[in-house]
């Protein structure tokens, strides 16, 4: 039997799992900005970008903290 096993780094993983929930809010603020049958959909879609830019601006300084590391 043949295992295979793929080593990521804390770091990768890190910066992946960022990238990847950026993707989702920025989807979820798309659909709730072009959803208008709701009237709460306007308070989802400003909760989904103010999450997006927070990830954001986290991704940038995680990335920075992670070149001195």
């Amino acid at each position: 039997m043949v295992q295979v096993s793929i080593k990521m780094s804390l770091k990768i993983t890190h910066t992946f799992i960022i990238v990847l929930s950026i993707i989702l809010s920025g989807f979820f603020s798309y659909t709730m900005i072009n959803s208008t049958s709701e009237s709460y959909s306007a308070v989802f879609s400003m909760a989904g970008i103010i999450t997006t830019l927070a990830l954001s601006y986290y991704l940038i300084i995680i990335l920075k903290k992670f070149k001195t590391l």
